[in-house]
């Protein structure tokens, strides 16, 4: 069963998922679309017969993966969100189930490829949560399986990253003027971007909870990250 906690972050997303992916696109310049497609080619390099996409909200990733597979992986959508999920149905005939990534509906050693896009920070309710969720991850996937990490980050440059930060806040608080209705949604998007952990730190975590190798590939002076480790 979800957690009090779960269940009040995926109720930020039922005012504002319509629109989401538009605010996403604003955020960063139309700059997502490029860092999901360099992060679905990298997830797909492997020929993966059966993937996961957690967290896929309204199924942005879910679908990319889908169009760009050659060999056509089996694509399966999660969600905490029924909102999304009913949205991301409307837009394609792929599978979305409605869980929680902190208990993955499926037996383990199952999926040759795990995918989040963008939806980390939501399972970052603590650092303990956060590494359980990861530990289920590892759980669902196959020995030798992958797990692909697309995520807000932190540049490694301190007058980049203070940038960055005053960037976000910026930009988020103009989307909360335009919708005072869901501000409480958008001040937890911009805590999530400005707490969560930077790239190295996420490789460190990957390690704790029992993956192998974590590497990762930084995107726009690290205000994002592509992280690629296995099981």
């Amino acid at each position: 069963m979800p957690t009090k906690t779960e269940k009040v972050i995926s109720g930020f997303y039922d005012g504002i998922f319509h629109f989401y992916e538009a605010a996403n696109i604003f955020l960063t310049f139309g700059l997502i679309r490029l860092w999901r497609n360099r992060a679905a080619r990298i997830a797909l390099k492997h020929n993966p017969a059966l993937c996961l996409d957690l967290c896929c909200g309204t199924g942005d990733f879910t679908i990319l993966l889908d169009k760009l597979s050659i060999n056509k992986t089996k694509i399966i959508g999660l969600d905490l969100n029924s909102s999304m999920l009913a949205k991301a149905s409307k837009r394609t005939n792929l599978s979305f189930i409605l869980g929680s990534a902190r208990e993955i509906p499926f037996k383990g050693n199952h999926f040759d490829l795990v995918t989040i896009s963008f939806a980390s920070r939501n399972i970052n309710i603590d650092r303990d949560f956060f590494i359980a969720a990861l530990k289920e991850i590892k759980r669902v996937l196959k020995p030798g399986g992958v797990f692909i990490n697309l995520e807000t980050s932190h540049p490694e440059n301190a007058f980049i990253h203070k940038i960055f930060l005053a960037y976000t806040k910026t930009i988020i608080y103009i989307l909360r003027l335009f919708s005072p209705k869901n501000a409480k949604a958008y001040l937890f998007l911009s805590n999530s971007i400005a707490s969560f952990y930077n790239a190295k730190e996420l490789s460190e975590i990957l390690l704790e909870a029992g993956f192998k190798k974590p590497e990762f590939t930084y995107l726009f002076f690290g205000a994002a990250a592509i992280h690629k480790t296995t099981k």
